[in-house]
């Protein structure tokens, strides 16, 4: 990050706690929000988007599986 952000080490850190590790889910379902923002903005150059919904797009069994095992309570263990 401090080579594209030209910033102090503070200032680098502060940025990347606000924005990844606050912003960022601890266990990264996909939002169907999110989806839905995708199919609108493609929408414009794929009209048949048109009639799609978030959850024509969504498979959580993957992360599902890796939380069902433990391996995000895990992972953010200090």
């Amino acid at each position: 990050m401090r080579k594209y952000l030209h910033g102090d080490e503070k200032a680098i850190r502060e940025a990347y706690t606000e924005v990844v590790l606050k912003a960022t889910p601890k266990i990264p379902y996909p939002s169907r929000p999110g989806i839905q923002t995708l199919i609108d903005f493609l929408v414009k150059n794929a009209p048949e988007m048109a009639s799609s919904k978030p959850d024509d797009f969504i498979d959580t069994r993957f992360v599902k599986e890796l939380e069902d095992r433990g391996f995000y309570a895990r992972l953010y263990q200090q």
